[in-house]
């Protein structure tokens, strides 16, 4: 994300400058990395310079002491119990922000009955997709004798409690 795009999404009362100021000492601290710079066509030839997030890498596990044992029993809590293991695992050993290529996102979305319906839609078909993707690279890691890459893949559409907010 570039500062520009921050300040039109988040930005408030702050100035671009104000922010411009704020990613250059989350950068000298660690916290981003430039990755990309784009020039020309409305920016006028300035040059617009592009974020991701880098770390330090924050894990918080007290927010789970909390979780009821009745919650604690159930299938879905072991599976998001894993997915979190997953990713603190990832996030200790470096890989998780290793690649500017790696994706994280989640929205809070207000949808009718027929909306809800097309999301999980796709959701199916994107899963079809993944495990085929998943076939065809095994096929080309047979031919090729590439060492695969493991990939954590995790998707998830649930319905949200009243008064969810979205993310920061």
């Amino acid at each position: 994300m570039s500062v520009t795009q921050f300040h039109r999404e988040f930005g408030g009362d702050a100035s671009v400058g104000a922010i411009r100021r704020r990613f250059k000492r989350l950068e000298k601290n660690g916290w981003v990395k430039k990755v990309h710079e784009e020039t020309g066509g409305k920016r006028r030839g300035a040059t617009e310079h592009f974020y991701r997030a880098t770390g330090p890498i924050v894990v918080d596990n007290c927010s789970w002491v909390d979780v009821p044992d009745s919650l604690k029993k159930t299938s879905s809590w072991k599976t998001f119990e894993h997915f979190s293991g997953k990713v603190i695992e990832a996030m200790k050993a470096g890989t998780f922000d290793a690649r500017t290529d790696r994706y994280l996102t989640w929205s809070l979305l207000s949808l009718d009955q027929q909306g809800q319906e097309k999301v999980l839609a796709g959701i199916d078909a994107l899963v079809a997709f993944i495990a085929g993707e998943q076939k065809h690279a095994k096929d080309r890691v047979a031919k090729s004798r590439e060492k695969p890459m493991m990939m954590t893949v995790a998707l998830s559409a649930l319905e949200a409690p009243k008064g969810s907010t979205k993310a920061p």
